[in-house]
């Protein structure tokens, strides 16, 4: 499609202040089939930011200090980004003060996350470095994320059949391109306003920086013998320190399955290090347990999912959609 077919609103959500957001807005500024619809950082700059609205742009500051905590900030920001009905997202600066190698990196993986195009996945549009500021361009998603849905409760067993039915299929995808996600987990998969379920960041776990504060959510950074990934997802490789491959995949996707039936998580413990012994030692519990009417079929394929010994898990995420649609 040209440019003068379609013109996508952007916004830019830039962290590090002026120079980011500046220096985005030059490279936007005059492109075909390119209208900013919107100019956001978490730190207040008052020259990029009166620039923007000098030329009419909805802006808006996100400072960490004027939330309670970062989920109330990002609600926010999301519900900013849906006033200005933007297409895409440009995310830029965020790892401006990470090392060389670390920038050579997200690069390298971008560039093969970008080249992905499956409709279970959503897409990257975009990315590179502008006078230092490294950017990242992907369609937003205002639909929210499965986390979001299951606030709500536990999901029909005919529903997590239909979604899953969608996800496998593009995590069959992307395993086929020996890519693998390695966090997988209901913030990461985000469901469009007409109920498509779409899988974000393959790769991007890989980047995440730990966390200081230490808890089952944190996302811990990768490294030799180190683990990677969401704690009370993680696959039992993934705990031990091992070398993963796409199994440990689907292990996530079985902990993940079980969110969408019983709204728990059931390898989630108080502390950290009780949720890797349970990852470890503890016997998945059954649907039954958790009140859920389920079919013998279901409750073999939900122990199958997140068996410890990936010789004995599902081999592929296909195989786990052939047994869904068997029920």
């Amino acid at each position: 499609m040209s440019s003068a077919e379609q013109t996508f609103r952007i916004v830019v959500l830039a962290s590090g202040g002026g120079t980011n957001l500046q220096a985005i807005l030059d490279q936007l500024h005059g492109k075909d089939g390119i209208e900013v619809a919107g100019v956001a950082s978490d730190k207040p700059d008052a020259f990029a930011l009166e620039r923007a609205a000098a030329a009419k742009v909805p802006t808006g500051v996100f400072a960490r200090g004027d939330w309670p905590d970062r989920k109330a900030r990002d609600l926010a920001m999301a519900d900013w980004i849906d006033s200005v009905e933007a297409d895409l997202v440009v995310l830029a600066g965020y790892m401006q003060l990470v090392s060389p190698e670390f920038v050579a990196r997200f690069e390298r993986e971008a560039q093969t996350i970008a080249s992905l195009e499956f409709p279970g996945i959503v897409p990257v549009y975009d990315y590179g470095d502008e006078n230092g500021q490294t950017y990242l361009v992907m369609r937003y998603m205002p639909g929210g994320s499965l986390a979001d849905l299951l606030k709500q409760g536990p999901l029909p067993i005919d529903e997590v059949k239909r979604i899953f039915e969608r996800l496998t299929s593009a995590l069959d995808y992307v395993h086929s391109k020996g890519i693998i996600h390695r966090d997988l987990k209901p913030d990461n998969i985000f469901i469009e306003q007409d109920g498509t379920p779409k899988i974000l960041d393959f790769g991007m776990a890989r980047l995440e920086m730990a966390s200081a504060d230490e808890s089952d959510s944190s996302p811990v950074k990768t490294g030799p013998g180190v683990m990677l990934g969401t704690v009370p997802y993680m696959s039992p490789e993934q705990v031990c320190g091992l070398p993963v491959d796409w199994r440990s995949d689907l292990f996530s996707f079985g902990c993940v399955m079980y969110d969408m039936l019983t709204a728990t998580v059931i390898f989630s413990r108080k502390q950290l290090v009780t949720s890797m012994s349970a990852i470890l030692k503890d016997p998945p519990p059954s649907l039954a347990s958790f009140g859920v009417e389920a079919p013998p079929e279901l409750e073999a394929i939900m122990q199958r999912a997140v068996h410890k010994d990936r010789e004995q898990r599902y081999q592929s995420a296909i195989d786990i959609a052939e047994d869904l649609r068997k029920l």
